[in-house]
């Protein structure tokens, strides 16, 4: 998947939900695979098949939120980015409540939660791709780079998602974007 290979990824997870249809986590995964392979509404669909199972699953809540932002629909992605936050505070889902805080047009509101981030880094470990995310949403290109850039060179887990991210897209014409993707051997 991470080196773009969607159909097969799809095809592989639904595999695996057929052999376990119960499993909350391989639901979610499946909508995952939806939302990099840019097929939002099957992803909205699967993340809510999840939480008609499993209600107070915060990282379906957190997906949903994720889908419903990149699709432009920011009040849904907000409510579900808040759902999220209250059955499990993280930070990469404070990050991703604060783009669509942002692109929806309340700067205000994703500010406090990007100081509340930074506040959060002086006591301990927040994923740098959290204030990416912010960043972006607020149109701050270089430091969402500087972010990105902790990551990738921290060798972060979630660096090696950067190739297929789509939160990340309107960076990706950026020539020091192209050179980090090269530098993690991921493909364009």
């Amino acid at each position: 998947m991470c080196v773009k290979r969607f159909d097969e990824a799809i095809a592989e997870i639904k595999r695996a939900e057929e052999l376990d249809p119960l499993s909350r986590i391989i639901g979610a995964n499946l909508g995952e695979m939806f939302v990099y392979a840019r097929h939002y509404d099957e992803a909205i669909a699967q993340y809510k098949r999840v939480l008609v199972r499993e209600p107070n699953f915060a990282s379906a809540h957190r997906r949903l939120g994720w889908a419903y932002g990149l699709k432009g629909m920011y009040a849904e992605a907000i409510a579900e980015e808040r759902a999220a936050l209250e059955l499990n505070s993280e930070s990469s889902t404070k990050g991703y409540l604060a783009l669509w805080l942002a692109k929806s047009g309340k700067r205000d509101e994703a500010l406090k939660i990007l100081a509340e981030l930074k506040q959060e880094t002086s006591k301990g470990y927040v994923q740098p791709a959290a204030l990416a995310n912010a960043y972006i949403g607020l149109g701050d290109k270089e430091e969402a780079f500087n972010q990105l850039e902790k990551d990738a060179a921290g060798r972060s887990e979630i660096a090696s998602f950067f190739a297929v991210s789509p939160e990340l897209d309107e960076l990706r014409s950026e020539p020091r974007f192209k050179e980090m993707l090269k530098r993690m051997n991921l493909p364009e």
